[in-house]
């Protein structure tokens, strides 16, 4: 028979989306980064697969871009699912943004940005010219 704690982790584990998409910082001047709320932003998925189960904590192998990368996330059972999902996500925000910026590749993030920006100024130029032909 499973304790309530095994039950919960098993509930927590069950609702978490094990495929999402996670917002890449953009890189400013000196060494600084702007998070989007509102705006093109640029977003990348990510995998994450349950390595190991504890008590009140998993191991994740988290996949996205080239990188593979473990990590434990901790769910105290005094918390609130949300609450632990709301952990989780801003962790793999981390973990992501960390990698990239770790490898060098912040260059490459600006012109990801400067690319989406174009893309939705594109595009909006041709709902315009959409519009005026009607």
């Amino acid at each position: 028979m499973k304790t309530t704690t095994e039950k919960y982790m098993e509930f927590i584990l069950d609702s978490i989306s094990l495929e999402t998409k996670v917002q890449l910082w953009e890189p400013k001047e000196l060494n600084s980064y702007a998070v989007h709320k509102f705006g093109p932003v640029v977003r990348i998925p990510v995998k994450m697969e349950v390595l190991y189960k504890y008590t009140r904590s998993v191991v994740m192998k988290i996949s996205f871009d080239k990188y593979q990368v473990e990590n434990i996330f901790f769910m105290p059972m005094n918390q609130s699912p949300d609450s632990i999902f709301i952990k989780i996500d801003n962790e793999l925000h981390k973990i992501v943004n960390k990698t990239f910026t770790n490898d060098g590749r912040g260059d490459e993030v600006k012109e990801m940005y400067v690319k989406r920006r174009k893309e939705i100024a594109d595009s909006i130029a041709n709902l315009k010219l959409e519009n005026e032909k009607v």
